[in-house]
């Protein structure tokens, strides 16, 4: 055993003392009451232990009840000793509506709230001038794009149909030399036959 019933008994008078005379006092200080709070919350667990131990510690169950009832005692002193100690909630003083300092920030605060409208208003109707110059710019844009598609097609279309004209008149152009062709060698066959004709005449 830590301890003994007599000690037990001995630490209850000191602490019954240290009681009275914080009660007497006019204003105890909140560290004494705290420590007071704590060496009652001790004396309880050392008292808890004594009833859990009642054969161990040799303590008649009478004496045991006593010294419960003494301690619950000490204990309600020690509570009323911490509530008349705790201060008095402060309150805290709220300005009437009456009051000019009052009312002026209650103006101010309209007037900033006014300015803050009319602001975001403003930023509001900037917004929604951006939305649509930006619906603008994009079906402007899709315009666009879509005429350099079709002049691509067009482009591509007038190469294909130069192409087609160049072959086509390069066509034209063998065939013509061609016809040239057997038109002189026909020439050249009349005048040979005509000559032919004269040498066999002489």
């Amino acid at each position: 055993m830590a301890f003994t019933v007599d000690d037990w008994k001995a630490d209850y008078e000191l602490l019954l003392n240290t009681v009275t005379s914080l009660v007497d006092t006019p204003s105890p200080s909140p560290s004494q009451v705290q420590n007071t709070l704590r060496a009652t919350e001790r004396l309880r667990l050392r008292l808890d232990e004594v009833i859990k131990g009642r054969q161990e510690f040799g303590v008649e169950e009478s004496e045991l009840r006593k010294m419960d009832g003494d301690m619950r005692e000490l204990e309600g002193k020690v509570n009323d000793l911490s509530r008349s100690n705790q201060s008095p909630p402060t309150v805290n003083t709220i300005q009437t509506p009456e009051d000019p300092t009052l009312q002026a920030y209650q103006q101010t605060a309209q007037t900033v709230m006014s300015v803050q409208d009319d602001m975001l208003d403003q930023l509001g109707s900037g917004v929604t001038r951006l939305h649509n110059q930006a619906m603008l710019i994009n079906e402007e844009s899709t315009l666009h794009v879509n005429l350099l598609h079709e002049m691509d097609e067009d482009v591509e279309s007038a190469t294909m149909g130069l192409r087609q004209e160049a072959k086509h008149a390069e066509r034209i152009r063998e065939q013509s030399s061609v016809c040239k062709l057997y038109m002189i060698i026909a020439g050249e066959t009349v005048l040979l036959v005509f000559l032919v004709i004269m040498g066999f005449s002489h």
